[in-house]
């Protein structure tokens, strides 16, 4: 996808803005219905007009609309713009420091194109680990090793690729250096109870061709390449901040807390609760935006649970905050023995988290315009999905598809609020005819943190594919600060 500038106002409706980038990762980043899924002039205007019509629909419902005082709302809202006010901390005191190396672009350009096939087998780190270490050391071949531990010859095998998310242990054991058929890895320690043992099968490599290609895969490399070392800088300037300061559980509470936690946790696993929020951005299983039912907890709620940097804090007041900021476990798969140890991770993670939202409040990042045009909206698409479900409650939609309850129902309710708003919208035409989109389905999702989706799911709310209300924007190149 391709734009002069990210920045530029596609639209405006009273206060409230549509800009270009937003257009365009609210095309890109998730899945579009078949109905605008191309490039065409009238695809791009009907998600426009769906955008537009998002916004209208938060106008319409202003500060007296019941959602807005809901307290899972606010809280929502609140844990978005603070995940976005510690990616903005992330980018200046991580990204914004990272000075490349040509010589290590260079060489990850030229491993970049290689797709690994591998044989692998996970093993605990306890003897088992110095077990495989001293038989690999002593040339026992990777197979043989396996089928001592397993009793089995039908070793795991996938694909490893350059650009596809890894654990970043293993990333860097497959990508910092070339490899050869047959070689054996490891054991790699990939968390704190397992380890993992690589055999390299062989390989395919993607050579780039076009100096478009060419291009592409180092702007690529660049970007991977900076946000690794970005990584690395930011995890020192986050020991700083905790440095000094001590995390205590209180064994006379931890245990309970444990048994009714792991509950919720792989009852959320097995039979996630459709919420309105997970039906709208679906966020996914594995995290705990609440310690159990609250008649189950709730006479351990004044209990105290831990104690950080001296303050002591209370069931209540853990669970109080996980409404804000969902507990995120470092390891998605472990046993149920090990729960105790990751939940302590992941409540040791929320404080840290807690402590970086600290620092950008400190920084003013909440007064920032981005963060606030980002908050708004996901605060415009919650309310709007949720006032597009109140509103086709006074029909009849049983057996009706959902293109045509958009059809029969929804476009009329869209024209109406067009008219009613039309002397208060102007549109960047000229803008809108500039913007590249493409028609790959994609769902972007960031990996270890409480809200996991990176935009709102595309508005289906209109098939209308006419810009026949508001005004030409008499701005052509109108920008919003970031």
């Amino acid at each position: 996808m391709t734009l002069l500038n990210g920045n530029a106002i596609l639209a405006k409706i009273r206060d409230k803005v549509i800009t270009a980038n937003e257009f365009i990762k609210r095309a890109e980043y998730t899945i579009r219905p078949q109905y605008c899924k191309g490039n065409s002039g009238t695809e791009k205007k009907i998600i426009l007009n769906s955008l537009v019509a998002e916004k209208l629909i938060a106008i319409e419902a202003e500060d007296s609309y019941p959602l807005l005082k809901e307290k899972f709302f606010v809280d929502f809202i609140q844990g978005k713009q603070e995940q976005l006010m510690r990616q903005m901390l992330f980018d200046e005191e991580g990204l914004s420091k990272v000075n490349l190396d040509s010589n290590e672009v260079r060489k990850m350009f030229s491993l970049s194109g290689r797709k690994y096939n591998i044989n692998y087998f996970l093993i605990p780190n306890d003897t088992t680990f110095s077990y495989v270490t001293n038989s690999i050391g002593k040339g026992t071949s990777f197979d043989r090793i396996y089928k001592a531990l397993t009793n089995s010859d039908s070793l795991p095998s996938r694909e490893v690729e350059y650009f596809i998310a890894e654990n970043e242990t293993i990333h860097k054991a497959m990508y910092s250096d070339s490899l050869y058929k047959d070689q054996v890895i490891g054991p790699i320690k990939i968390s704190d109870s397992s380890a993992i043992v690589i055999k390299v099968n062989g390989w395919t490599e993607k050579i780039p061709i076009t100096d478009n290609d060419i291009r592409t895969r180092a702007e690529d490399v660049k970007e991977k390449l900076s946000y690794e070392h970005a990584a690395s800088i930011y995890t020192s300037f986050v020991l700083n901040i905790m440095k000094g300061k001590k995390l205590e559980f209180y064994k006379s509470t931890f245990p309970a807390l444990v048994q009714l936690a792991s509950k919720e946790y792989y009852f959320s696993i097995k039979e996630k609760e459709n919420s309105f929020l997970d039906l709208s951005f679906n966020n996914s299983a594995g995290e705990i935006k609440s310690l159990g039912v609250e008649e189950n907890i709730k006479f351990l709620y004044d209990k105290a649970v831990f104690t950080f940097d001296g303050k002591i804090w209370t069931v209540k007041d853990l669970e109080n905050e996980l409404k804000i900021h969902p507990l995120v476990f470092r390891n998605k798969r472990f046993s149920k023995d090990q729960f105790a140890s990751e939940f302590k991770l992941a409540i040791a993670d929320l404080i840290r988290d807690k402590m970086l939202t600290g620092v950008a409040y400190n920084k003013k990042y909440n007064e920032n315009e981005l963060i606030k045009r980002n908050t708004e909206m996901w605060k415009d698409a919650t309310v709007a999905l949720y006032n597009k479900y109140e509103y086709l409650k006074s029909f009849n939609t049983t057996n009706v598809s959902w293109l045509e309850v958009i059809e029969k129902f929804l476009n009329p309710f869209i024209d109406s609020l067009q008219i009613k708003y039309s002397k208060d919208i102007e549109i960047n035409t000229v803008l809108l005819n500039k913007i590249k989109l493409t028609s790959t389905d994609l769902m972007v999702i960031q990996y270890n943190v409480p809200y996991p989706v990176y935009v709102p799911a595309f508005p289906f709310l209109t098939t209308d594919n006419k810009l026949d209300y508001g005004r030409k924007m008499d701005k052509e190149t109108m920008t919003v600060s970031e």
